[in-house]
């Protein structure tokens, strides 16, 4: 999942040409600083002179022809300049705005009515083009928000906050960019009292702000970065919990969204040699399900080795089946993925305790019941056995049809005729002396019926391969 973020640069008129890119981190921003001429800072830092007695007649208007929801208490005028629209020269006056519990702005206004049009920018992206401005070294003139009112323009996001649901102690904010080709503008909160969180300003008017978690950038370049990670790891635990694993989370990234639910994944890394695993979030950030490494098709884990997570899923695997009654120690592995209904996890095992195989479906929390076959019954999933061959099961046939013959029948072939409504499930079993015979085969070398190919003629097709009925023995 890429989130399309950075700045969006505005004509802001009063400033030169001002290449808006992602917020630059404050070391960087310092060092930048120190390379700009004296003189140039302090005619930076004064800035355009108000006029507010102008401010006080003129805003008002400004205010409304850019459709800003903007109760005034101070106001500017800071001056005109020129901007070229559809290659026609238009003079704009520019003003600063304090709004009664919102984000202050600086609003322009075309002269000439009707020529062009009116709009505001807010005082973070102010501040945030002020910011990229300074570390980049350009000229004077750099316009800022000035009015008391503004000094602290991450108040501003107050009222957003609440409105969204995430009211807090601000105590610091910034503007992080455009979100989905301009439809919101986003900024980061940052809370005194808890964990801060991404706020999304739709630019739709009257549309609510949404609170986004910083769960959703973390481990991207669009992280928070007035939560700290540890504030971060810390909202994970209830997710641990309901998700039934051992793990103290150290590490987290967002990995993509669920395509069907649109649920937010999150790869989670675990302390000391722990596999990680994922995790679905809904849009409320409650949890969905968790799932292991190697279960999202094209997403790799990134904070588990392939070798941790195979061994530690040999172990799971292994305990889950003894769970069921299957005695496999499970060797080498082939997961298939989970069933999209059931969400069981389906797999291929080599067992080191016995020659055969295993073809499982098993439920990660008992949500739903255990399917277990052996590489002969497999096909009856529409499997193939790869790890272990279907010929493993046959001396234990061999073994389960002696007591039923006279002359024994070392199995060396067994071809499946199919299922019956009634749970039945035929093979025709071929012997090494060229006899055949049909049997219901029940998994694990169990046989619960056992046909010459006389008596097997109406079962689904019966013999094919063996002798003729008249042939065949006991």
């Amino acid at each position: 999942m890429k989130h399309m973020f950075g700045l969006k640069p505005f004509a802001l008129g009063l400033i030169a040409a001002v290449a808006v890119a992602a917020s630059v981190p404050d070391d960087a921003l310092a060092q930048r600083a120190s390379r700009v001429p004296a003189k140039a800072k302090a005619a930076a830092a004064a800035g355009p002179q108000l006029d507010r007695e102008r401010g006080a007649r003129e805003a008002a208007a400004a205010v409304g022809a850019a459709g800003l929801a903007c109760t005034i208490t101070d106001a500017g005028y800071i001056g005109s300049s020129n901007i070229v629209v559809n290659g026609a020269t238009v003079t704009r006056n520019a003003y600063e705005v304090a709004c009664q519990n919102g984000l202050g702005h600086v609003v322009f206004q075309p002269q000439v009515a009707g020529v062009g049009r009116a709009e505001a920018v807010d005082c973070l992206v102010v501040q945030a083009n002020e910011r990229l401005a300074r570390a980049q070294g350009l000229p004077l003139g750099v316009l800022q928000c000035r009015l008391p009112g503004n000094a602290q323009p991450a108040q501003g996001l107050r009222a957003l906050a609440a409105d969204a649901g995430g009211a807090c102690t601000i105590n610091n904010g910034r503007y992080v960019g455009s979100v989905s080709s301009g439809v919101a503008q986003r900024y980061e909160v940052g809370c005194a009292d808890k964990p801060g969180f991404l706020l999304d300003r739709p630019a739709a008017a009257g549309a609510r702000p949404l609170m986004v978690s910083c769960l959703s950038v973390a481990g991207t370049q669009s992280a928070c970065q007035f939560t700290t990670q540890a504030q971060i790891l810390a909202t994970l635990a209830p997710v641990v919990a309901q998700a039934k694993r051992d793990c103290a989370v150290a590490k987290v990234r967002t990995a993509g969204r669920n395509a069907t639910t649109n649920a937010e994944v999150l790869e989670l890394g675990c302390e000391g040699a722990k596999p990680g695993f994922f995790v679905e979030l809904s849009n409320t950030g409650q949890f969905v399900r968790a799932m292991d490494c190697g279960t999202i098709r094209n997403t790799a884990c990134e904070f588990t080795s392939a070798a941790s997570l195979d061994s530690t899923r040999r172990e799971d695997f292994t305990r889950r089946l003894r769970a069921n009654g299957v005695d496999c120690a499970v060797g080498q592995l082939r997961y298939i993925g989970a069933e999209s209904n059931t969400s069981r996890d389906v797999f291929e095992a080599a067992c080191t305790n016995r020659p055969e195989g295993v073809y499982a479906l098993l439920p990660a929390q008992g949500t739903a019941s255990a399917e277990v076959y052996d590489c002969l019954l497999a096909p009856k999933r529409g499997a193939t056995c790869q790890l272990t061959p279907e010929s493993a099961v046959y001396p234990r046939l061999t073994t389960a049809i002696a007591g039923r013959l006279t002359n024994v029948c070392t199995v060396n072939g067994a071809r499946r005729l199919g299922s019956t409504s009634q749970g039945e499930d035929f093979y025709e079993i071929g012997c090494a002396d060229g006899r055949a015979f049909v049997v219901d085969y029940g998994g694990n070398g169990k046989i619960r019926m056992f046909l010459n190919c006389r008596e097997a003629s109406a079962v689904l097709g019966g013999c094919r391969a063996g002798p003729t009925a008249s042939q065949s023995r006991r």
